[in-house]
């Protein structure tokens, strides 16, 4: 689910690549993008019927972007409906960067708490060694009694 439904926004629901996202236990102050876009269409002077109605304005809701070959499409919405219009440039924005604060401490914790240490490291190697030994010793079992042969008298 990506945004909420507050108007003008809608909430939308479907299917993200996972390995391109940022996964955190906490709520970001901005966890979505809230942005508003307006695209100009000019209509080719031609003619002699020029008017005020040579430029159109319209805004949308801006809600991502996608290339198809070399062409970039904004993901929008308008009204009620969703679309791709064309567009010339990708948008600027403030990115919300503090989850790298957050990876940048989860980072440090585990750097901190994951290394052995010298006596574990010496006490996993001798349990080891005894474990070889057992084995080796089971493996190799008791020795059956030898008996010697009874003459007759």
């Amino acid at each position: 689910e990506y945004l909420t439904d507050e108007p003008p926004y809608k909430k939308i629901s479907g299917y993200c690549r996972t390995d391109k996202l940022v996964f955190v236990d906490y709520v970001p102050a901005r966890p979505y993008l809230r942005r508003e876009v307006t695209l100009s269409y000019s209509l080719p002077q031609s003619g002699t019927l020029s008017g005020s109605f040579s430029t159109v304005e319209k805004s949308f809701l801006y809600y991502g972007h996608r290339y198809e070959g070399t062409q970039l499409y904004y993901y929008v919405l308008s009204g009620d409906t969703f679309g791709y219009v064309p567009a010339d440039r990708e948008l600027e924005y403030d990115l919300n960067t503090d989850y790298l604060d957050y990876l940048a401490s989860v980072d440090a914790a585990g750097k901190a708490g994951g290394a052995l240490s010298p006596a574990a490291i010496a006490v996993i190697c001798i349990a080891c060694v005894a474990a070889v030994a057992i084995a080796v010793f089971v493996v190799r079992g008791k020795k059956p009694p030898v008996f010697e042969e009874q003459t007759e008298l």
